[in-house]
């Protein structure tokens, strides 16, 4: 009679096994490091190391915490069977000649698995809490044993969380003390349906299903019940010599012998299509669908998202550039933009981007990168100003006194300073700044009718003259005695340094000052 406790032979041999004399009993936190007396799966590992139902992942671990493929669990069900052949493929994604593709067959036709989608198993993928007892319970019926206790889940919080299709068998499963939930982490006991089955929870599951002598038959020889035809499954009946329990196993359909076939309807992605045969097995006319052929997939790119090959569809989105840090390939100039290049690290796409011009350099006369003149600038801002608001600039007025810029015809900037003493006398102070290197200037003076000035030299270096100079060079003077004229130089070196502060504070907030005709003294 074959032993239950056969059935779960080899059931984790998935890496270099550990070799125990199952005649002697030993305690497996002595051959494994990662096993201790304390753990609550100890007892477990004891039982399926000493029976010979598990041996380590290595000699010296046991990996509890690893967990268990689907592919595995029904291969070890189907060892037990005796490994029969001979059953269809259901699954779409179960390729020949891998160790498990006769197990998931076997169990498929039978009823034993559904699979997790529409002929989709899933072989290598983590089995759940909730798939490991369906598929116990499924095998427990199809070996012909009972399945009728149930127990209420009421008492785990997470019952609602079992999905509908492992209800009974999760009753079923805790009915019959082979599985007991576990700790939530708070105190409480969950089922934990949708986690991963692991090496120790497996563990304890074979313990307490292979302890329970219901589940142990004595099969007699089997009896032919009904033969397979093209497109119905027949069957065998075994029966149990020692209780009443029967086992039906699934001949699998013969399936037709196809001549004459036509394809009546393309399959395309999405949908199925349809071939129009005769079989010479059952003489009959028949049609057979074409599974759809599944989207062919194009990666997504940076300009495109994923695409099927095959009819065009798009998922997702696309990838979008991955650019580095860029390049400057052209650098800007004052007047002149730039570029920087970015290079895609995925596709090599190269965007530019503009990199603004510097622009001049403006306090000073000429720019220090290109020699621009900035005085040609100044002037022309001052000139739009003044277009734009119409009149003179007055840039300092009180009763007494006025400062007043405007721009003369040949483009040259007049500052002009005006004062009108208490005597009745009036002071006329005029500086033509323009874009050259030098400047002249206008002092005249109005006393009981009569004018008296002195004309300033139109050769006069900008340069020289600071926010210190006492005096300025003259070319001509006009009804002056040489005392008068020390007075006369004092007073225009005055209202030049005033000239000068009015244009420094008419421009603030311009990109230029006074540094920009140059008085670079001033400040």
């Amino acid at each position: 009679m074959k032993k239950i406790i056969s059935i779960f032979l080899a059931l984790l041999f998935i890496a270099s096994a550990l070799a125990v004399d199952v005649g002697a009993e030993v305690s497996s936190s002595d051959v494994f490091e990662d096993v201790k007396d304390k753990h609550w799966f100890k007892k477990s590992v004891d039982y399926v190391l000493n029976n010979g139902l598990m041996n380590g992942m290595t000699d010296t671990t046991f990996a509890p915490n690893t967990n268990m493929s689907r592919g595995m669990l029904v291969t070890v069900l189907w060892r037990y069977e005796g490994s029969p052949s001979g059953f269809a493929n259901n699954f779409k994604d179960i390729p020949a000649k891998k160790y498990y593709t006769n197990a998931v067959c076997w169990a498929g036709e039978n009823g034993i698995v559904n699979g997790v989608a529409d002929r989709v198993f899933d072989p290598d993928g983590d089995i759940t809490r909730e798939q490991l007892v369906t598929i116990m319970y499924r095998y427990t019926e199809y070996i012909g044993s009972n399945t009728s206790g149930s127990a209420e889940l009421s008492s785990f919080s997470d019952a609602s969380k079992v999905s509908k299709w492992a209800t009974a068998a999760m009753k079923w499963a805790v009915a019959e003390g082979i599985i007991s939930g576990t700790t939530d982490g708070h105190g409480g006991t969950i089922l934990d349906p949708k986690g991963k089955a692991t090496r120790a929870q497996v563990a304890t599951v074979l313990m307490r299903y292979c302890s329970n002598s219901l589940y142990v038959h004595n099969w007699d020889a089997g009896e032919k019940v009904s033969d397979p035809t093209c497109t119905e499954k027949g069957e065998i009946v075994y029966r149990c010599l020692d209780c009443e329990a029967v086992k039906r196993v699934a001949i699998s359909a013969l399936g037709h012998i196809k001549t004459q076939e036509t394809v009546t309807k393309q399959p395309t992605c999405t949908e199925k299509g349809n071939t129009h045969f005769y079989c010479t097995r059952c003489g009959q006319w028949a049609d057979e669908p074409i599974d759809e052929l599944g989207h062919s997939w194009k990666n997504a790119t940076c300009t495109a998202p994923k695409t099927c090959t095959r009819c065009g569809v798009t998922s997702g989105k696309a990838l979008g550039h991955k650019y580095g840090s860029g390049k400057v390939t052209k650098e800007p100039t004052c007047t002149a933009t730039g570029t920087k290049t970015y290079t895609c690290t995925r596709c090599g796409h190269h965007h530019d981007e503009t990199i603004k011009a510097k622009g001049h350099k403006t306090d000073a006369p000429k720019c220090s990168r290109c020699g621009h003149n900035n005085r040609a600038d100044a002037i022309a801002g001052i000139r739009q100003h003044i277009n734009d608001n119409g009149g003179p600039i007055v840039t300092y007025s009180d009763s007494q006194s006025s400062i007043s810029l405007w721009i003369s015809t040949k483009s040259e900037l007049v500052c002009e300073f005006i004062v009108n003493n208490t005597d009745g006398s009036e002071v006329l102070f005029q500086v033509v700044l323009n874009d050259k290197d030098t400047l002249w200037y206008v002092l005249l003076v109005t006393a009981g009718g009569e004018e008296s000035g002195i004309l300033g030299d139109n050769n006069m270096q900008r340069k020289s003259i600071t926010s210190s100079t006492s005096s300025l060079s003259y070319t001509d003077m006009e009804n002056l005695t040489d005392s008068e004229l020390g007075e006369a130089k004092t007073l225009a070196a005055t209202m030049l340094r005033a000239c000068l502060a009015s244009i420094n504070a008419y421009l603030k907030g311009s990109p230029w000052t006074v540094h920009t005709f140059g008085f670079t003294a001033f400040n």
